[in-house]
């Protein structure tokens, strides 16, 4: 039994991001399934589904980063071509 299921309104379409977030729901309903069995088998699978949202969140940071920097980039082109714009008028 599922305890979460990855639908298809949870894609992104972002490659990366959407093959972490489908193991860390696989990962979270395998937890649920071996619940009340062996400790070991549940710390270490606690353990694996904790690094797997260690190495998502910095995706997800990283990428926001570099979204980040080319908003700022194409903000200060568009500045850069205005700017150019009213100079090339303010000559004629």
């Amino acid at each position: 039994m599922e305890f979460l299921k990855f639908e298809k309104k949870h894609v992104l379409g972002i490659q990366e991001i959407d093959v972490q977030h489908k193991e860390i729901y696989e990962s979270v309903n395998h937890l649920y399934e071996i619940l009340n069995g062996d400790k070991k088998e549940i710390i270490e699978n606690y353990q694996s589904l904790l690094q797997k949202l260690k190495v998502h969140f910095e995706t997800e940071e990283n990428l926001m980063k570099k979204i980040k920097w080319l908003s700022l980039f194409l903000i200060n082109l568009s500045t850069i071509e205005h700017w150019k714009n009213i100079l090339n008028i303010l000559k004629h």
